[in-house]
């Protein structure tokens, strides 16, 4: 299914079908600065004073003229006179809430994967342009700045002791960041973008949490009026999708600081549940994988629920036992044709290529500090230990053999 054909996917279920429970739907705006399209933004700030719906936009208050991709030195824009006469109207009519996007959102050029404003930078130039950006947007709006939204979702350490000190209540990146868990700070990560609202919507149904939470992202680009090639709804379903929502009686769409239950615990137990996903292939079935719903930010009670009604240790116990036990079994009887009919020469290879491709696959595996859920590398390191216990236990087996180990010669 193309993704902008979602607004009317899930229209054809009544939420009487399903358990009552109260989803909560928060909408996150990104991007909005002094070079973003203000006739777009002033049509969602129109339909969602029309539906009655608060959105949090997360603005840019001096964003870079040129590339934000590119680290070198370039012109700040700050907000326009129209545009912060527009937004200011909006607040003032409790249509809009608004949080500080970055600084300039600029990457610093400082992460060898992807892009960051401000993770790696030290704590006095994070404070010091957070500082600048909040005290900008609360006098040119004349509100209180209290939610920080990292540009590319990216923060550091250093970051959240800044957002501390200037006494922040809220941080909204995604789902991987860095969480104290004695953290004042709340967190509410992205869990979707636009055109995934209806598998939300839907997941959060399903979910055994009673108070499910879906926020959604989305930027100007993801109109198709924008962007061609990667808008993926036009205007007109978004409203009509604003319109389906509100009609919802178990969906209620409110702004970020109306989240009362956004305190690190929950952050941190639904980035630990999500690392038990990580850690599953996708292309399981889900019979064996399990329901996760990805796209929802689950209270505490439902983590709660999910890992007693999923099992996610026995699963992962299961797979990966599952994977060194065949492993093991292929490798003991595959060493056991090599020792019988190849030369020693080969059998001893055999033999030592194990512990070196295990050491092999440990440093990959760990070579940035941290193994991170990663897959693939779980799968490797597994393999190749399972390999070598399956080759060196035949050569065990076989050395407490003396009548067999007669007519064998010597390996090692």
């Amino acid at each position: 299914m193309q993704p902008y054909f979602f607004l009317f996917s899930f229209r054809t279920e009544s939420s009487t079908d399903k358990e009552q429970k109260q989803i909560t739907v928060v909408f996150r705006f990104d991007d909005p600065s002094a070079i973003t399209c203000i006739e777009i933004e002033d049509k969602l700030i129109t339909a969602f004073r029309k539906y009655n719906v608060c959105c949090t936009f997360g603005v840019i208050p001096f964003v870079s003229a040129g590339d934000c991709h590119d680290p070198a030195l370039q012109e700040l824009l700050p907000l326009t006179p129209a545009k912060v006469e527009m937004l200011h109207q909006a607040v003032q009519e409790g249509v809009l809430e608004i949080a500080l996007h970055g600084y300039s959102h600029q990457t610093n050029g400082l992460r060898r994967n992807g892009y960051s404003e401000f993770a790696g930078l030290d704590y006095e130039e994070q404070f010091k342009r957070i500082k600048q950006g909040k005290q900008f947007l609360e006098e040119k709006l004349l509100t209180p700045v209290a939610i920080f939204i990292p540009p590319w979702n990216s923060y550091d350490s250093n970051t959240v002791k800044a957002l501390e000190q200037l006494e922040f209540q809220c941080l909204s990146a995604d789902t991987n960041g860095v969480v104290n868990s004695s953290s004042s700070l709340g967190f509410l990560p992205a869990t979707c973008s636009i055109w995934q609202l209806d598998d939300a919507i839907a997941s959060a149904r399903k979910s055994p949490d009673p108070v499910p939470l879906i926020v959604v992202l989305f930027h100007e680009f993801d109109f198709r009026e924008i962007s061609q090639s990667r808008g993926v709804v036009t205007f007109v379903r978004f409203i009509e999708t604003l319109q389906w929502l509100s009609q919802q009686q178990d969906v209620s769409i409110v702004p970020m600081s109306e989240i009362s239950n956004a305190a690190s615990r929950r952050y941190l137990a639904n980035q630990r549940l999500r690392t038990s996903l990580r850690l599953l292939p996708t292309t399981l079935p889900t019979t064996l994988r399990g329901h996760w719903y990805p796209l929802v930010f689950l209270s505490e009670e439902g983590v709660r629920n999910v890992r007693h009604r999923q099992c996610p240790v026995l699963r992962l116990v299961a797979f990966y036992g599952g994977l060194v036990l065949v492993v093991g079994i292929v490798s003991f009887l595959a060493a056991g044709v090599v020792f019988v009919r190849m030369p020693v020469l080969v059998s001893r290879l055999l033999l030592l290529s194990g512990p070196v491709l295990l050491a092999c696959s440990l440093v990959w595996a760990f070579h940035d500090g941290q193994f991170g859920g990663r897959i693939r590398m779980a799968v490797a390191v597994l393999g190749v230990a399972a390999y070598c216990a399956g080759t060196w236990g035949l050569l065990l087996w076989h050395r407490h053999r003396p009548c067999k180990a007669e007519s064998r010669q010597t390996i090692l």
